[in-house]
């Protein structure tokens, strides 16, 4: 087939090109300058997102069919809580950057929980290091009280531990 048969075609004649959605994501993570991997990860999340309502187009969806998927994801495909914020980015990248709606507001879904047990208590900074370069220092809350049974050899702090009998 020709080209000039392509584009006498009647019906897009004199009709711009609309790119699809997948084209305006890519695009639109182009010009944030966001890497490649970035770019492939949400529109993987965006694709399961669709695929999960149905086919159906996002500007015709809200709220409660994101908050659907992700306790889908959470609930029945048993993901990560890290997996589960990569899925949130994309649809916040999503209704946020490419479908803005300002009767919506944002897509909020709720954020995944940390694990029982742990607890942030603060961040610290090796020796002088930048302050970008920040650890966070998680405590275990069932580390909190010391074991009975091990106890510093030679009475010295970070020396070996041994078992006491």
């Amino acid at each position: 087939m020709s080209d000039q048969s392509r584009s006498s075609d009647p019906a897009s004649a004199g009709v711009p090109h609309r790119p699809r959605l997948l084209e305006q994501v890519h695009e639109a993570i182009r010009r944030k300058y966001f890497s490649r991997r970035t770019e492939e990860t949400y529109v993987h999340w965006i694709k399961r997102f669709i695929y999960f309502t149905g086919k159906r187009h996002p500007a015709t969806l809200g709220e409660a069919e994101v908050t659907a998927f992700l306790n889908h994801l959470a609930a029945e495909r048993h993901v990560a809580a890290a997996t589960q914020n990569q899925a949130l980015s994309a649809l916040l990248f999503l209704y946020d950057d490419l479908h803005p709606r300002a009767e919506q507001g944002r897509a909020r879904g709720e954020k995944p929980a940390r694990p029982a047990g742990r607890e942030f208590i603060g961040s610290r900074t090796s020796g002088g290091a930048h302050p970008r370069r920040e650890r966070a220092v998680i405590r275990d809350s069932a580390a909190t009280t010391p074991s009975p049974s091990v106890t510093p050899l030679l009475g010295q702090e970070g020396s070996a531990c041994r078992l006491a009998s």
